[in-house]
């Protein structure tokens, strides 16, 4: 989910404006995400902050219009999909030969022309909710509810903190629109949606014969991997993501570890401005290993998102967190390539 970070039509010293306003944007943005997450601590808040920083690296500017209608969109599948587990989850055959079905089709939109945050929502729940929904139809609901308010608190924060600190105003006689990215054709978007289902299905398939229901981060990563991973760059940009997300899971364990030398919350908010400030320079600097910040930002979020709400051991979780995130990077960088590799192979 690499982004430009100006239009050509601004001079260089609005370029550099821009870049500084969208390094606060995203900094401000994810901060207060994380505050709200972890004061609130509603059922998966650390989403909240993960979407916020995905929203604010778009290089489009979020409209209310687009906002509301992104979090409608989620509100309706999150409900599609509750009522979907609802109805075939005792049927483990049916149910999973159609969830597969149904992230074929996802997936397939997501190479056309969707919005890819609400693809990327999209899948998150469809891998969620079905695994809440087995330990009771109730934490279904709650967690298909959640995650809506999630996506409205994000979208409320990008839109507050867009108003905050807006763009520098372009010069409209120079302002050039924007080139609409070509659709696939169907053959390839077959291709893209086949190898990202091949790699996701498995994993749910595993975590729903096991029930392995606590262990959802994982499977959230998984789901946001299977959108955001380029594998076009072949296994080389497959070793950099590892690489990007082992390095998210050193600062993590840094961030946990000043925590536990300092535990106060004004601390904690201090502590993650500062770490998004300093990836923010280089998630939106003109290097093409701009996007891999994001990802290591995102393991970021989700692993201490996940232990500051979380009820159990912090110590001994964020190290079994970290470990299976960088399992769950390597499944899908691994799966991905074999699946692109086998593809190619294919007579035509």
């Amino acid at each position: 989910m690499c982004a430009e970070i100006a239009a050509p039509a601004l001079p260089a010293a609005d370029v550099e404006t821009l870049r500084t306003r969208r390094i606060l944007r995203f900094a401000i943005g994810i901060t207060l995400g994380m505050a709200l997450a972890t004061g609130i601590a509603w059922p998966l808040s650390f989403l909240s902050p993960v979407l916020v920083g995905l929203l604010l690296s778009s290089p489009a500017r979020l409209t209310l219009r687009a906002g509301v209608g992104f979090v409608a969109i989620i509100a309706v599948a999150m409900g599609a999909s509750f009522v979907f587990s609802v109805v075939f989850l005792s049927y483990p055959v049916v149910f999973l030969a159609l969830i597969g079905l149904l992230l074929f089709r996802v997936f397939y939109a997501a190479s056309g022309d969707a919005h890819p945050l609400s693809i990327l929502w999209m899948v998150v729940g469809f891998c969620v909710i079905p695994l809440v929904t087995l330990t009771s139809a109730l934490a279904g609901a709650i967690v298909a509810v959640y995650i809506t308010i999630g996506a409205a608190v994000a979208v409320a924060l990008a839109l507050l903190v867009q108003g905050l600190i807006p763009n520098p105003a372009a010069p409209s006689a120079a302002a050039a629109p924007p080139t609409p990215k070509p659709t696939p054709e169907a053959s390839e978007r077959f291709r893209s949606a086949a190898i990202s289902t091949l790699a996701v299905w498995p994993s749910l398939v595993f975590f729903y014969t096991f029930q392995l229901t606590g262990d959802l981060l994982v499977l959230i990563f998984v789901a946001i991997l299977a959108i955001s991973a380029n594998m076009q760059a072949g296994w080389k940009g497959g070793t950099a993501l590892i690489i990007a997300n082992l390095g998210g899971g050193v600062v993590t364990i840094l961030i946990y570890n000043l925590l536990v030398a300092v535990p106060e919350f004004g601390f904690f908010i201090v502590l993650m401005l500062l770490t998004t400030l300093l990836i923010g320079q280089r998630r939106f600097s003109d290097s093409p290993t701009a996007g891999l910040y994001g990802s290591a930002m995102n393991t970021v979020l989700i692993v201490i998102g996940g232990v500051t709400t979380s009820t159990g051991e912090a110590g001994a979780e964020i190290y079994v967190r970290i470990t299976q995130i960088i399992i769950a990077v390597i499944y899908i960088v691994v799966s991905l390539g074999l699946l692109e590799s086998l593809w190619k192979r294919k007579p035509s």
